[in-house]
Formats: structure tokens, C-alpha cells, sequence
């Protein structure tokens, strides 16, 4: 098969590109997938890159696994790339084969947010700061030295009241994890980088073995994981990136689109195109999220166009207040079902997870399924954190994280898990889904939870899920990365956006992301919650219109924006005015539904 079939003449020039470092600037819905993948094919089919030398980064393991697949379709033959995955996932990988550089054991484990959050109580604790220094202080400490690679002189800055307490439990911190061989989420990037930056040989070494790097969202990108690339991509050049500045709404995270612009100025030669059309929404919609978007005057913007004919509906609701928006949009929903419309092509967005209660309460009362993409994640439920600690105390009986838990679960049957571990031959080669399938049979784990009980039901599945999902590694190692890496970034299973679903979607605009649905509402159109209250300087703003922008181009053929008169907040009622993100929109596409 040609890999070029299919593509049109931006993408095509874009794929074609061989070597040398080259921007591509893709707005909403013009393929930038089928680009990266189509690259990916063509620099292995068409050029001979061997598929080891080429590493493949994107922002979640899911994306990456369908690049995977639809590589492999192109060619028609399963190829082995250098790496395929996530930032982080690559800084694990990297840091498992480098080792023997930094002084660490191979078998390392990875704390996720809970374990650090955990590490830092009890720190704070023996410090006696638990009256001044809360966790969600030291954590965020924490997050920005290393997401910003801070020195100490900077660090004084992230509180400055509290800047002496922070920096003696971040340095506790530290070499507590060293001590139990052990890396946070952050370190997968920073240790990464400080590696790479500190010794020129375990440089060479990556930089040897990666010839092109490509990727995905490159808008997403922060501080470190910039450095990283810079660090890695620099001396070939060979760095292919796909990103668009309207589509940057996670300034929140440490995202900053300002990476593009950087690129081009720490990088010469850097080439640039645009992937202009759009081939999912109807063109009213690309027009109302193109003019809206032309308001940020910070950033450039791709001036869409729109492949598809025919006519779409851009629907201004009102309402007296929350709950009647709620029950138009109910009412809308309903007729929608009624007209043929599939549930699962139905998304109702909005710019808090608080709004979500008075939506549910509308379909619940109309006999509509649902559910919430988003919510616990997985490996954050309580019954997977429990048995995880006992899964942690086999590999480190004095990890004092897991063995704290353990005690929370009672000291009789930690008791009884220590007289199991002390008879077992600690081989860290076995099967994981049996070695947990063991302990949870010696601790009693699941005797008291009773599956005619819905709660209890839910544990249990959930439990056998995480067998399932163990018993997929080959061994202890392997199943502790991809266990901390997907429960830092996978939502719970039921929780997730599937396509083809039968029920009707609700999740915020930020989970959307990525996402497409035939109909869209966007809610809650009001000043205050959208733009949120707290987005006050210009730059703030106008991250609240490209998420605005976002939250539009999810659709494919109908858009209804709505806004309540007044809303109850804090427990009263509050007159609300309308968005000015509404009073952008052009007026001559849009249609009005007055309550």
C-alpha cells in the first residue's frame, strides 16, 4: 500500500518530510493523527529507517497503542518501534536501562500521587509542621521543583511564606525515596533529564539509539519535557512535532504552548505548515469557533476550513436558572433519541465537575443511562491501593508507605501476611496475577465482602480486574511500571469515554479533549464559571476561550450553547450574565431558544 494514499496535499507535504526538524500545526479535526501515523509508515517503508531508531510521544498510552495499530495496517506487518508511549513512560523506560548511571537498582518502584501524598504526611508529621504545612502544600512544593526543574534560590519563590518548612520536607522527601529506591511520577522526567544533562555517556547512548522523534500535542508540553527533547532531538534534528496553539487547556498542569515558539528559536532551521481543513464539523460550527478564537491576541490561529457540506445548527438555549437549563437540555436530549439519534453520539460538557448533579438528576428522572467519563481513577480505589501495599511489602518488606497501610488494614492479618512472606522464595520472575491471587487468599482479603451487596460487588470486580490486568506481565518489574504509569493517567474503565456506547455522555470540557460527538452541549455559558471566576489576568482568559474553542469543535453536525439567568452558588441564588464568549460568536448562524 502507498502511505501517501488518502492524505490531501497539506498532509502529504508534511509525512514527505524527511530529515530535519519541522513543525506542523494542526487545528481541530484535520487528521493530525493520520499524519503522525502516516510519517511513522512512510520514514519505515519509504526512506528505510529501521522502526527501532524512531520514538513515538504522545500524552496518554491509549493514543499511542491505536498508532501502533494503524502502523501496523499501513504496512502490513508488525514493526517494533524504539519506543511508542507517553512522556513518562519513556522516562521509565530510559531510566530502567540506565541505571548502572545513577547509582539505583534496577528494580526501582514508582510512587504514584497517593504513595507521595502519603510520604509527605508523614513526613510533615515528624516534623510537627501538621498545623501549619498541609499535604496539598508540600505536594504542589514538590510537583513545581521538579515539572520547572527549580533550583533552590527559585524554589524560595512556588510560597514564599513557607519557603524554609517546604524546602526541609522536599529534602526529606528526596532521600526517602532514595532510600526505598523509589521514583515519584515527577522524577520519571526530571531524574530523566538530570541524568542526560550530567552525564554526556548515558547521552550518547540515547542519542545514538534514536534517530527521529516525533510528537503528539506538542501544545501539552512543559518546561522539563521541553529540556528532554531539546536534550535528545537537538543533535539530529530529526524532530517531527504536531501541536496547535488554540487547542492549549492545560496551563493548569505546567503545560505551556509557548514551547512552540521556543522551538523555533533554540532550533534553527525549524520548517513550519499548517493542516488548515477540517473533517469533522459542519461548516457553522467551524465558523463559530473560528471567529470566537480570533480573540486571543497572544498566540497565532489556524483559520479553518471546513470539508464537509451541508448545514449545521450552532443552538443558543436560556434559562431561568440552573435546574431549568438542566431540563431543557433534557428535553433536547430527548427529542434528539426520538429523531434517531444514537445515546453515545450525545455529549453534555461543562467547565466544572459540580454542574454534572443537576444534569444527572434530569436523566435519572427520564429514564436515560448515562455516565460520567471521568471520576476514581482505578488504581486510586481503595481495594487496589490495599492490595497494591501488600504487592509493594513483597518486594520491600520496610517500604514505609505499603507497610503503613497494611497496618490500617489490621495488625492481625498484617501478621498473618508477614508468616506467608517469610515462607515464600521471593522470586520477583513470578506471575504477578498469581502472586496477588496468594496473598489475597493469605490475608482473607475479600472473605468479608459479599457479592450480593452492589458495593461490595463493585470491589470484587474490581479486584478481579486487577488480577486480570497483573496477570498480563511477565513479571514483578514490568507489572509495578505499567501499574504506576496507567493509574496516573488511565481513568477507571467504567468510567472512560467508549465510543459506540449506548449511554449519554457527561464529563467536563478538559476530558473531551480529543474526543468527537454528533451533538454537543456546552453549559453553564455564564461569566464567573465560564470563563471561571479565577481566570482573571489576559492570559487566563484566554486559555477560558481556547477551551471554549475546544469544547466547539468536539461536534460534528449540531452545537447547544446554554446559560442560566441565575444560578445557586454557595447555597443562594446569584443573578449570572452571559458569557462573553457568547457576545463573540457570529450572530448571523446562530439560533435563539428563549424559555
Amino acid at each position: 500500500m502507498n502511505v501517501l494514499d488518502g492524505l490531501n496535499k497539506y498532509q502529504q507535504a508534511a509525512v514527505k518530510h524527511f530529515q530535519g526538524p519541522l513543525i506542523v500545526m494542526a487545528g481541530a479535526g484535520s487528521g493530525k493523527t493520520r499524519c503522525l501515523v502516516h510519517r511513522v509508515a512512510y520514514l519505515i517503508q519509504e526512506k528505510q529507517v529501521r522502526p527501532n531508531q524512531i520514538v513515538l510521544l504522545t500524552f496518554t498510552n491509549k493514543a499511542a497503542g491505536e498508532m501502533k495499530t494503524r502502523v501496523f495496517e499501513l504496512l502490513g506487518e508488525a514493526v517494533r518501534l524504539g519506543f511508542a508511549g507517553t512522556f513518562h513512560s519513556f522516562g521509565a523506560f530510559l531510566l530502567r536501562r540506565l541505571t548502572p548511571f545513577m547509582n539505583r537498582q534496577k528494580d526501582f518502584v514508582i510512587y504514584d500521587s497517593q504513595d507521595t501524598k502519603a510520604l509527605l504526611g508523614d513526613i510533615i508529621k515528624d516534623f510537627g509542621l501538621e498545623k501549619k504545612i498541609k499535604v496539598s502544600a508540600a505536594n504542589f512544593y514538590v510537583n513545581e521543583v521538579k515539572r520547572k526543574l527549580l533550583d533552590k534560590k527559585d524554589r524560595a519563590k512556588v510560597v514564599p511564606d513557607w519557603a524554609d518548612e517546604l524546602e526541609a520536607i522536599y529534602q526529606r522527601y528526596e532521600k526517602t525515596l532514595k532510600e526505598n529506591n523509589a521514583f515519584d511520577f515527577g522524577d520519571l522526567l526530571t531524574k530523566t533529564y538530570q541524568l542526560l544533562k550530567q552525564n554526556p555517556e548515558a547521552l550518547d547512548w540515547v542519542q545514538s539509539r534514536f534517530k527521529f522523534f516525533l510528537v503528539d500535542e506538542y501544545q501539552d508540553t512543559n518546561y522539563v519535557q521541553y529540556q528532554l527533547i531539546k536534550l535528545m532531538a537537538f543533535k539530529d534534528k530529526n524532530l517531527f512535532v504536531v501541536g496547535d496553539f488554540s487547542q492549549a487547556i492545560y496551563g493548569f498542569r505546567g503545560a505551556d504552548y509557548k514551547n512552540i515558539g521556543r522551538l523555533k528559536t533554540d532550533l534553527k532551521g525549524v520548517g513550519e505548515l499548517k493542516l488548515p481543513t477540517n473533517y469533522r464539523s459542519y461548516p457553522e460550527i467551524i465558523k463559530a469557533a473560528s471567529q470566537v478564537i480570533q480573540n486571543n491576541l497572544t498566540h497565532p490561529t489556524i483559520k479553518l476550513k471546513a470539508n464537509r457540506k451541508g448545514s449545521g445548527v450552532v443552538w443558543l438555549l436560556t434559562a431561568a436558572d440552573d435546574k431549568h437549563e438542566a431540563l431543557l437540555i433534557g428535553r433536547k436530549i430527548i427529542e434528539l433519541l426520538e429523531m434517531g439519534r444514537s445515546p453515545g453520539e450525545i455529549a453534555v460538557l461543562y467547565r466544572t465537575h459540580g454542574q454534572s448533579r443537576a444534569f444527572e438528576e434530569v436523566l435519572i428522572k427520564a429514564g436515560l443511562e448515562y455516565h460520567i467519563v471521568g471520576g476514581w481513577r482505578f488504581f486510586e480505589r481503595k481495594e487496589i491501593k490495599d492490595i497494591m501495599a501488600y504487592v509493594r511489602l513483597f518486594v520491600n518488606p520496610s517500604d514505609p508507605v505499603a507497610y503503613k497501610r497494611a497496618v490500617k488494614l489490621g495488625k492481625r492479618r498484617l501478621a498473618v501476611f508477614q508468616q506467608w512472606l517469610s515462607r515464600q522464595s521471593k522470586n520477583k520472575k513470578d506471575n504477578p496475577g498469581r502472586l496477588i491471587k496468594s496473598i489475597i487468599e493469605a490475608t482473607g482479603y475479600t472473605k468479608k465482602l459479599n457479592d450480593l451487596i452492589p458495593e461490595d460487588k463493585a470491589r470484587l470486580e474490581n479486584i478481579e480486574a486487577l488480577i486480570n490486568f497483573a496477570s498480563e506481565s511477565d513479571d514483578l518489574i514490568e507489572f509495578f511500571e505499567r501499574a504506576s504509569l496507567l493509574g496516573a493517567e488511565e481513568n477507571d474503565m467504567k468510567n472512560r469515554y467508549q465510543a459506540n456506547s449506548d449511554k449519554i455522555n457527561l464529563m467536563t470540557i478538559h476530558a473531551a479533549k480529543g474526543l468527537e460527538f454528533g451533538v454537543v452541549f456546552v453549559t453553564g455559558l455564564e461569566e464567573g464559571l465560564f470563563p471561571h471566576g479565577l481566570s482573571k489576568t489576559p492570559e487566563e482568559l484566554e486559555e477560558e476561550r481556547r477551551l471554549f474553542y475546544v469544547a466547539l469543535t468536539r461536534a460534528k453536525d449540531a452545537a447547544f450553547l446554554s446559560y442560566a439567568g441565575r444560578r445557586l452558588i454557595w447555597g443562594r441564588y446569584k443573578n449570572q450574565v452571559p458569557s462573553r464568549f457568547l457576545q463573540e460568536l457570529p450572530q448571523d448562524i446562530i439560533k435563539v431558544e428563549e424559555w
